[in-house]
């Protein structure tokens, strides 16, 4: 009965070690997504000769495959519809999506990251139209103007809301185009999203009448990998969040951000 008894016991024993066992297998393979638009510099298809290839690479790309290559985890990135990724990791089917900035949604959402990158907020202006710059110098200057941007962006950051911009586009050159036949007056975006698009054969900056200068005002903006709200998902943010601080320290957070932010 003694002999019963203890056999019991360790048989209950083992059955609740059982689900902590296979939380942590299931580490061993991490899934993530992120917008299927790309975000150069930070997630887009290399290019070769022009052309677009299959491997994915940029400065998120690249930090989570380090700090997970640090732990020996297996993960795979794939690049969804924005709503889709977003729906799926807040439903758990993906664990992980790589790049967004803190609402009181997300927050409700997600796990979120400490600090992955930071942007800045600019504006943009054709200097054939106003060779002496614009006359801006707080947020509230920005309604002077007239503004154009990107369908589906979001510029609340800076005191816009798409009533109040008078062009919208599909593409960083359709705007620039808008600014050179007098469509708009400028254009709000991050800095480092216009030079990243050099990364995909599509650099404004080739346009020589292109003016540009820092928003005043505009802080600026975080940006956070963002974790499904699971047991997995919080182990997951704790190993990134450890991983960043380690890049930090050990200056490989730099050599990212020097290759892919110009």
């Amino acid at each position: 009965m003694i002999k019963q008894s203890m056999f019991l016991f360790v048989l209950f024993l083992g059955t609740l070690s059982l689900p902590a066992l296979s939380s942590e297998r299931s580490l061993d393979s991490v899934s993530i997504c992120d917008d299927d638009d790309e975000w150069p510099p930070y997630t887009f298809y290399e290019r070769k000769n022009g052309h677009k290839t299959e491997r994915l690479t940029g400065y998120s790309v690249e930090l989570v495959g380090e700090i997970f290559r640090d732990e020996d985890m297996a993960f795979q990135i794939s690049l969804q519809p924005w709503k889709r990724c977003y729906e799926n990791v807040k439903q758990g089917k993906v664990n992980m999506f790589l790049s967004g900035t803190v609402t009181d949604k997300r927050n409700q959402d997600f796990y979120i990251s400490k600090p992955a990158y930071t942007t800045h907020g600019y504006y943009f202006y054709s200097t054939k139209f106003y060779p002496q710059g614009l006359k801006i110098k707080s947020l509230e200057d920005l309604k002077n103007y007239r503004i154009g941007g990107r369908l589906g962006f979001n510029y609340t950051p800076y005191g816009i809301d798409e009533t109040l911009l008078r062009v919208s586009t599909f593409s960083f050159q359709s705007l620039v185009q808008c600014l050179n036949i007098n469509r708009c007056d400028l254009f709000l975006e991050k800095i480092e999203l216009l030079t990243g698009h050099a990364f995909v054969n599509s650099n404004v900056f080739s346009d020589q009448a292109l003016g540009y200068a820092p928003i005043p005002g505009a802080a600026p903006e975080t940006f956070h990998i963002m974790f499904t709200k699971s047991t997995k998902g919080l182990r997951l943010k704790s190993i990134i969040d450890a991983g960043i601080g380690r890049m930090e320290e050990d200056g490989r957070l730099k050599g990212l951000h020097d290759k892919y932010i110009r």
